[in-house]
């Protein structure tokens, strides 16, 4: 998990949304979606922009708990 690729906000979020993620689009014409989901406390908040920073890529990693599956399939997301 020391470098994960840049990754599209497109795939990013059909990933958030295939773990049940809703994604809405900040309220204050900020360019951050945010993606909520019942039962997690943490919001996930990513810029639409090309390509994702990896440091909102490592941030849906943890709070996913992907880190092993991640570290197999790293090559997956570049």
């Amino acid at each position: 998990m020391n470098n994960p690729g840049n990754v599209d906000f497109q795939k990013l979020k059909k990933v958030l949304e295939e773990f049940d993620f809703e994604c809405r689009q900040s309220k204050c014409g900020s360019s951050h979606y945010i993606f909520r989901k019942n039962g997690i406390k943490k919001n996930i908040s990513i810029p639409k922009k090309k390509p994702v920073g990896k440091v909102y890529i490592k941030n849906v990693i943890e709070i996913l708990e992907l880190e092993e599956w991640y570290e197999a399939n790293c090559k997956i997301l570049s």
